[in-house]
């Protein structure tokens, strides 16, 4: 061995591999997946290509790895939880803070596995949720010992803890840890009366699937596409594949949608629009701040439950919009939250916009995370946003 190589193995971090998996969640959680190569993560790492693959054989092997490390953190640090309520809620808080990409990767960036890979990231989330689950229903103010009716309460506590993954508001910690904590906590409080969902009962899809359906071949093309898309992410899916899920032809399809981008361009920009004009007629047929936000958020929440598909490809698929489209909608949906802001700023002077805009954010979170599991709550999207309502306009006791 020369000297030259005896320096360079010297001078090797022993933690490479906990970098590169550090790296990865970071970019797949800023970029997305699809738009991350094995030559941005050298990069990002400092290293040439071929270091990355004496410690992964792939692409789809640092992102399997990067989510099993995730979720191995959240476990571990589930486990040393022993301060009582008001502590260990403030250190969850700090985890989530500390690894911010973890919810990112968890709900949005764990699609893009293969499915047996998938499957199992998926099983490993589940016992995640359930021990959450376990430990939130044995805290003071849970009103429940687990089971089916602890789940919805503690999927909107999870999504408050999880909540900065998806915005890059910033406060100072520990200020930040605090804010978000007690955020949680006041959820806890309101949920802990939400009553367990009818597990005998027959359950109506939440966006009216089982009722009728569009006449235009169009319209149903548009709208298997958006499911497809919510389901398995739009860079896994085909115009063919699309058609198969319709009986059609692939031929048939491009007569309706000449790409599949333009498919993208119009599910997204449709969801948009609908989004602006409700918030455009609460601010005009509302008398003050606080009517005008309560309605905005019935109306954002009813559409969530309704679409939840749409508004799944609305939070993780504008990225792959072309740009002359992305660009605008990307503005518009910051305007649709700063919407938000601005009137919960009016009903509350005291805070600061940029605690108000991570609450904000953690409502939003919490609205479209149960939106996408209506089958944990007995009262449907009302108790929802009746939730989502007294954290953003009643003042907290």
């Amino acid at each position: 061995m020369t000297s030259t190589q005896r320096r360079t193995v010297a001078a090797r971090p022993p933690n490479r591999r906990s970098l590169i998996l550090e790296a990865a969640a970071e970019l797949f959680a800023a970029r997305g997946y699809e738009h991350v190569s094995m030559g941005d993560l050298a990069a990002a790492v400092g290293v040439g290509p071929s270091a990355l693959y004496r410690h992964f054989k792939s692409k789809q092997e640092v992102l399997a790895c990067a989510v099993t490390e995730a979720i191995d953190a959240f476990d571990t640090a589930l486990a040393d939880l022993s301060g009582g309520i008001e502590a260990d809620m403030v250190t969850l808080a700090g985890f989530g803070l500390d690894h911010r990409p973890f919810g990112v990767l968890w709900e949005r960036e764990a699609r893009h596995l293969p499915d047996a890979e998938r499957d199992a990231a998926h099983a490993a989330m589940a016992d995640t949720r359930a021990r959450f689950i376990s430990w939130l229903t044995t805290q003071p103010d849970s009103g429940g010992s687990g089971g089916t009716g602890s789940a919805g309460p503690a999927s909107a506590v999870l999504a408050v803890l999880l909540s900065p993954s998806f915005h890059h508001t910033e406060l100072p910690r520990p200020t930040f840890d605090r804010s978000l904590a007690g955020l949680a906590r006041r959820v806890l409080a309101l949920t802990r009366s939400w009553s367990a969902p009818a597990t005998s009962s027959v359950t109506v899809p939440a966006d009216g699937v089982s009722r009728l359906g569009r006449r235009s071949k169009r319209e149903q093309v548009l709208r298997r596409a958006t499911e497809l898309f919510a389901e398995r992410t739009y860079a896994s899916v085909s115009m063919e594949q699309i058609a198969n899920a319709l009986g059609m032809r692939a031929s048939s399809l491009y007569e309706y949608f000449p790409t599949k981008s333009d498919l993208l361009v119009t599910a997204l920009t449709r969801g948009n629009a609908y989004l602006q004009m409700t918030i455009e007629e609460a601010l005009v047929e509302s008398a003050t701040p606080r009517e005008a936000l309560t309605e905005i958020i019935g109306s954002y929440t009813r559409f969530a439950f309704r679409h939840p598909h749409v508004v799944d490809v609305l939070l993780t698929e504008t990225r792959n919009l072309p740009e002359e489209h992305a660009a605008p909608l990307i503005q518009a949906q910051r305007d649709y939250v700063d919407e938000w802001v601005h009137l919960a700023r009016d009903l509350d002077g005291d805070r600061s916009v940029a605690e108000l805009r991570i609450e904000v954010h953690a409502v939003l979170k919490i609205i479209n995370d149960l939106a996408r599991a209506p089958h944990l709550l007995a009262g449907g999207w009302e108790d929802v946003a009746d939730l989502a309502t007294r954290l953003l306009v009643t003042a907290p006791t």
